[in-house]
């Protein structure tokens, strides 16, 4: 799983860690709307002024726009039941179709995740029928209650990454196949901000000992391989949005921060970004009263 240069295992860190072939169209499955909304957890402050914000604000800042970017680092379980309550509050207070979009199964693991959301089976029948440990790993007790939470209120959710090994064989410089580069999406290299901010998030991971130093054309594959990932999540997220739904995205925070990944890659698309930090004292300290891409966030949550 190591690429010759900084390597391909410090950019699954990064990337899949949560800094933290892309299906048809779906039909509009026949699932009505949670009843009730559950309380919304934690602490929500506006990344601009460092502000509590009250749930009132939070559901109306949720109805306004067309996706909802909810940040995680993978497998924190408290980041998880954040996404199914903001996926909740919004299926309940705007109506609607309302969909989560996953960052954790790529797109032809639609057809098992779409069929046990409809059926009666454990939920240790859909780990199995996805392959969630090859294809994910990160712990899957982790993500159960988002999963049940979900299908017990009938909401749709659609997995929209990557298929398995696509950016991978991008990170170590490998020939495609012709499998391969019918998956692969026009990879958008035009925007240097981000480009330069995820060099230096590789730097800094390999002068934290997360990584190897990246060699010739190293660094230039890893943001290939990112932008892979990147790009076939918007074009997912589209098709979401020509169904007319409301989208709510749950993914690494690498993939959303600062609006530079797959928020930048949705079109005209109104979008709002949910990320998760620590403490208060980290969200004081990294609000800015400024436009993307200089602050991280629409909303900052703490637990």
């Amino acid at each position: 799983m190591r690429s010759p240069a900084l390597g391909l295992a410090a950019l699954v860190a990064f990337s899949l860690g949560g800094m933290a072939a892309c299906a048809s169209s779906p039909a509009a499955l026949p699932w009505g709307q949670p009843d009730v909304a559950p309380d919304l957890p934690g602490t929500f402050v506006d990344a601009m002024t460092g502000r509590e914000v009250a749930d009132a604000v939070v559901y109306e800042r949720l109805g306004a726009v067309e996706v909802v970017f909810v940040a995680e680092a993978h497998g924190e379980p408290a980041h998880h039941r954040l996404q199914a309550a903001l996926v909740m509050a919004l299926a309940r207070h705007h109506g609607g179709r309302t969909v989560a979009a996953v960052e954790w199964l790529p797109a032809s693991a639609r057809g098992a995740l779409t069929a046990w959301l409809a059926g009666f089976e454990d939920v240790e029948r859909l780990r199995a029928a996805v392959a969630w440990d090859d294809v994910w790993g990160h712990s899957f007790a982790a993500y159960v209650p988002f999963f049940e939470t979900l299908r017990a209120a009938r909401i749709a959710i659609e997995p929209i990454n990557a298929e398995p090994g696509l950016a991978r064989a991008i990170a170590r410089g490998e020939t495609l196949d012709a499998a391969q580069m019918a998956l692969l999406p026009r990879l958008d290299t035009g925007t240097p901000e981000h480009q330069s901010w995820f060099e230096q998030q590789m730097s800094s991971m390999a002068g934290h000992g997360h990584g190897h130093a990246v060699g010739p054309g190293g660094m230039e594959r890893l943001y290939r391989a990112q932008l892979v990932w990147d790009e076939v999540m918007a074009a997912n997220v589209i098709r979401l949005l020509e169904d007319k739904a409301h989208v709510v995205v749950c993914a690494g925070s690498g993939h959303i921060t600062r609006a530079l990944g797959v928020p930048s890659r949705i079109g005209a698309a109104s979008h709002l970004i949910v990320m998760p930090l620590a403490t208060l004292a980290d969200v004081h300290a990294r609000a800015a009263d400024a436009p993307f891409p200089t602050r991280e966030a629409d909303l900052f949550w703490v637990p």
